[in-house]
């Protein structure tokens, strides 16, 4: 009397082969169930919550029994058939039409980037045509870019090559702005200097008194002192020097 086991197995398989472990993919190739490959009935059967057990391989691949998956497809009433002819060939093809939609994309991006260079080769021309001169590619403003917005420091504002204002801030660039919004300040540059919030009175004072910029307010009766926030007597005891009077 034949046992279960080789009741089960197909007439068409092998013993080595109804032995094997396979992954779902492989096992089309020797057998069907119903018609279609057995990861679709796999994949079924997770999906119902009632999963065909698998071992995990070195590879991390999902190994099913051949003798198992077919017990559960014939419990369900299944039909076991050899491989449908031409499978592994219709398979194959489809891969490699996957591969040539891919490759499509590829070209089709490729052509989308080169038609975006050319546009911004015209634009560039055009521009340095109009103007006279070449605009900065990308990779020169990165090179030249500064890596840090200055938080704190002295800061100058200049009108062509003279220093017309010598202000500090914790953010150099904000007190800029809001000297630029700023009628009675004429200035057409700036530039800073950054430092520590501990310096900035000390060193900001030194630039005041050495360039007595028109725009930093006076003091005195006659308003012939320029207004820092640290006297020359608060300087020269700072810097150990005796200096009466700068500019």
């Amino acid at each position: 009397m034949k046992s279960l086991w080789y009741t089960l197995k197909p007439e068409f398989l092998s013993v080595e082969e109804y032995r094997s472990h396979l992954t779902a993919g492989g096992m089309a190739k020797i057998f069907f169930i119903s018609g279609t490959a057995p990861v679709n009935f796999i994949n079924r059967r997770k999906i119902e919550g009632r999963p065909v057990r698998a071992n995990i391989n070195s590879n991390g691949h999902r190994l099913f029994k051949v003798s198992d998956v077919i017990a559960a497809a014939k419990a369900s009433a299944k039909k076991i058939t050899p491989p449908i002819a031409g499978f592994e060939e219709r398979e194959n093809a489809e891969n490699r039409i996957a591969d040539l939609r891919a490759i499509e994309q590829q070209l089709e991006t490729s052509i989308d980037e080169l038609k975006s260079k050319l546009s911004s080769l015209e634009l560039a021309q055009a521009a340095d045509c109009k103007l006279g001169f070449a605009l900065l590619s990308q990779e020169a403003l990165a090179k030249s870019a500064s890596r840090s917005i200055p938080k704190s420091g002295v800061y100058f504002l200049l009108q062509d090559d003279e220093v017309v204002y010598v202000g500090q801030g914790t953010s150099v660039l904000t007190r800029i702005g809001n000297h630029i919004a700023d009628p009675e300040k004429e200035f057409n540059g700036y530039c800073f200097i950054e430092c520590e919030p501990e310096s900035m009175n000390l060193l900001e004072s030194v630039y005041i008194h050495l360039f007595a910029p028109k725009h930093n307010g006076r003091i005195g009766r006659n308003m012939d002192r320029i207004r820092a926030p640290l006297s020359m007597s608060a300087i020269n005891e700072a810097f150990g020097i005796t200096v009466d009077k700068v500019a």
